[in-house]
């Protein structure tokens, strides 16, 4: 099974923590953000990973190598401009074959590993085209809105202005997809910053008539985007670990 981690961003919320590595190589307890997501992808059965880089590329590809140390194969390609995770998310189109593959930003850090197999798990049994991972917040307007009916998506809303949501759930940054994902990336257009969102590539599915399913995640997660989350998310790994 194929999986897409994201790991192209410059972190520049943490700086000055990210002057010198990339936000994915940022430590939660013993392993780089990064590598939280690898080993939850290889729990449920990835064994082909393919990191999309930007920022520091160098130094992701000297972190995984070839990623022997975790039992998986990976391979590298390089976002030279920073236009979105869709964006991000096309140059892995021609690596991977597997139906679903996972993709996931490389910046979440979920305290209960066992979501990436439940999630799978989800999937499989819902019969979706694809599947996202929710989490629940208190407003979604830094992220994206899931409206949800009985475990499929019905709606998602690419940060929302703060208070006009009628849902409490958030696009985690998690996914199961397929190849249609790259079709869709070309038909969405640019969002008010000039990048491609790849939720309104899931968005758009949804309105062709794709089954896209959303599964709420048990527990703490994080993106970890900020100081403030970055100690919230070590603190957390020491109470659990």
């Amino acid at each position: 099974m194929d999986g897409v981690i994201l790991a192209a961003g410059a972190g520049t919320r943490l700086r000055p923590l990210t002057n010198a590595i990339p936000k994915v190589i940022v430590s939660v307890g013993p392993y780089p953000l990064a590598e939280h997501v690898l080993r939850g992808m290889a729990s449920c059965g990835v064994d082909n990973i393919v990191f999309v880089t930007g920022f520091m590329a160098r130094k992701v590809e000297n972190y995984f190598g070839n990623g022997s140390i975790w039992d998986v194969s990976t391979s590298f390609v390089k976002q030279e401009e920073m236009k979105g995770t869709a964006h991000a998310l096309s140059f892995a189109a021609n690596l991977v074959a597997s139906t679903p593959f996972f993709v996931s930003y490389g910046d979440i850090f979920l305290a209960a590993p066992e979501n990436y197999g439940h999630f799978l798990e989800f999937h499989l049994k819902g019969g979706y085209d694809f599947s996202i991972m929710c989490n629940e917040v208190d407003d979604p307007s830094e992220g994206a809105a899931v409206y949800l009916n009985d475990g499929q998506v019905e709606k998602l809303i690419e940060k929302p202005p703060k208070g006009t949501s009628q849902t409490n759930l958030n696009k985690r940054g998690i996914l199961l997809l397929d190849d249609r994902i790259f079709d869709l990336i070309e038909d969405i257009e640019p969002g008010p910053s000039g990048e491609l969102y790849l939720t309104d590539a899931v968005a758009l599915a949804i309105k062709r008539g794709l089954k896209v399913g959303g599964y709420v995640c048990s527990g703490f997660s994080s993106d970890v985007g900020t100081p403030d989350r970055l100690e919230e998310a070590r603190r957390v790994y020491q109470e659990n670990r």
